[in-house]
């Protein structure tokens, strides 16, 4: 992402994408660089990433760097999330759509629970009475291994499976 000097405020392009869950998930799987708005200066080392007469101000690339998606101004977060996707789909075993599905779901999950938890914490610090205490820190520690649970199907259902890729 490339900085300009007709933004303000810089960091009003990666907030406008914050209401967008899928593309905020999405990132994970990206890494976000960020270049100031001296890269258009042609001294700058990595000026040829954003040289030309209209240089894009976001470029999705591959992982191994041989396919780049370059962005005008910024884009909407439906062209966003459709070259995002794109990406992913070039760069990932699995599908990133069909996992953010599974994803959204599971963070579902982790709201009730944490909601559960905070009552429940909340219930014990007012408790007086030792086998109340005990109960709550009994229902604690049950929401505590659902939470391992969840978090282990968290990390099977982020894992896309980057594919292999050949040496350039």
């Amino acid at each position: 992402m490339r900085d300009c000097v007709h933004a303000p405020k810089d960091n009003a392009k990666i907030d406008a994408f914050q209401d967008d869950e899928r593309i905020v998930l999405a990132t994970r799987w990206f890494h976000l660089v960020r270049v100031g708005r001296d890269v258009l200066n042609p001294s700058h080392p990595l000026h040829a990433l954003f040289a030309g007469d209209a240089p894009p101000h976001m470029a999705l690339l591959s992982s191994d760097g041989a396919k780049r998606i370059d962005m005008q101004l910024m884009p909407t977060s439906r062209a966003l999330w459709t070259n995002m996707l794109a990406m992913l789909k070039r760069d990932y075993e699995k599908p990133a759509d069909a996992a953010l599905g599974d994803w959204r779901g599971l963070l579902s999950k982790f709201d009730v629970l944490d909601a559960k938890r905070a009552k429940l914490m909340g219930e014990k610090h007012r408790a007086t009475n030792p086998k109340k205490v005990a109960d709550l820190e009994s229902e604690i520690e049950a929401i505590d291994e659902e939470k391992a649970k969840l978090q282990s199907s968290e990390r099977r259902i982020v894992d896309l499976g980057l594919k292999a890729t050949k040496p350039l």
